[in-house]
């Protein structure tokens, strides 16, 4: 019994050593923890008590400042490349002489081209690009074989300057033809001079084509009680038709005129003749000028004939009393809200009330 006793004994005091060796182990494991737990949680305070902080006053300046330049005039300013007629940034633009534009061979237009620019336009050969730049019959400067626009050229210190964009000079580096140039065959040229100021009924009675319907609304664009029509707005379709077997002379009948234009007029009173002439006059003159260049230089009108009878039928500058007739009055001010739904916002609903005498008012002034 006595030896069972000292076992006993010996293996009690073997588990409290055990015992006393495995406490500190998880004593440490349990501090580890806990601090980790409060590292945790103080990150969290601090995340939350940080953000959102306010932004310094110096970001504030920085980002403003950014913002300030990248608009300023200097960043938006634009100016014309000479080779292709396009709008770009000034501070991609290149500047330089004329004589020193790379390759400038490859400018040189097609003998097509060059006919047909000695034969539509009025521009007289000069040496000097000067005595060209002050000149309005074009807006284009010909000179051996190459044709550079007007709106790129400039002179500094009595040199010949140039604007290119970016692509057309780095084309013109590697050695190729600039995409939008003369010389790849991009020719618009100028409108013709009788083809410049057409209004819509004259476009209509000497066009090939066919409108399905082409309304013309009158109205404020500034939405205000004292300020007037500044801008057309419509919707009109064209379908391609066989021409030769619908028209053969030219210009259509005033009768004819009607049916494919209709004018709606929305306002608290009708307009006056007077301020309808700007955008609805027709010129027998004119139209007679604009025919015969078309018959002269567009093959489409190669074979059409000038009737005669229908031109004496034209005003001399006058509105054609049939569209004077057919046109559609709403004299209600409640109208207009709902004619605009479906057009974007306007942005110069709040500008500053202009005084323009030639244009048409929406609803008459309030005293």
């Amino acid at each position: 019994m006595p030896q069972n006793i000292d076992i006993e004994q010996h293996d009690t005091e073997i588990q409290r050593n055990d015992t006393e060796i495995s406490t500190p182990t998880v004593s440490r494991d349990m501090r580890t923890q806990a601090q980790g737990q409060n590292l945790e949680k103080n990150k969290k305070h601090q995340t939350r008590s940080r953000w959102p902080e306010p932004i310094p006053g110096h970001v504030k300046n920085h980002c403003l400042n950014e913002f300030i330049q990248s608009m300023s005039m200097s960043m938006l300013a634009e100016n014309t490349c000479a080779i292709c007629n396009s709008r770009n940034s000034l501070q991609t633009s290149k500047k330089l002489l004329i004589s020193q534009i790379p390759n400038i061979h490859l400018l040189k237009v097609s003998d097509d081209i060059k006919n047909l620019i000695i034969n539509t336009s009025s521009l007289q050969m000069t040496e000097s690009i000067q005595s060209n730049l002050n000149s309005d019959s074009s807006s284009f400067y010909y000179e051996h074989d190459t044709v550079l626009y007007k709106n790129g050229l400039f002179q500094q210190n009595k040199k010949n300057m140039c604007t290119m964009c970016e692509k057309c000079h780095t084309a013109l580096s590697k050695g190729v033809i600039p995409k939008f140039s003369v010389a790849n065959n991009m020719w618009l040229g100028d409108v013709p001079v009788e083809l410049q100021g057409l209004t819509i009924p004259e476009e209509k009675l000497i066009s090939l084509h066919r409108h399905n319907s082409c309304i013309i609304k009158l109205q404020s664009p500034f939405h205000s009680m004292a300020t007037a029509q500044g801008a057309l707005k419509g919707k009109c379709i064209t379908f391609l038709q066989n021409t030769p077997n619908i028209v053969n002379s030219l210009p259509l009948k005033m009768a004819d005129l009607c049916d494919t234009l209709n004018v709606i007029f929305i306002g608290a009173r009708p307009p006056e003749r007077i301020q309808l002439k700007r955008i609805l006059t027709v010129r027998k003159k004119k139209i007679v000028e604009a025919l015969r260049w078309l018959k002269k230089y567009n093959i489409l009108y190669k074979n059409i004939d000038i009737n005669l009878d229908n031109t004496t039928q034209l005003p001399e500058n006058d509105i054609p009393e049939s569209i004077m007739t057919t046109m559609e009055q709403i004299l209600n001010d409640k109208e207009v809200p709902s004619e605009r739904a479906g057009y974007i916002p306007d942005p110069l609903s709040n500008s500053i009330e202009l005084n323009i005498s030639d244009v048409i008012p929406c609803c008459p002034r309030r005293e």
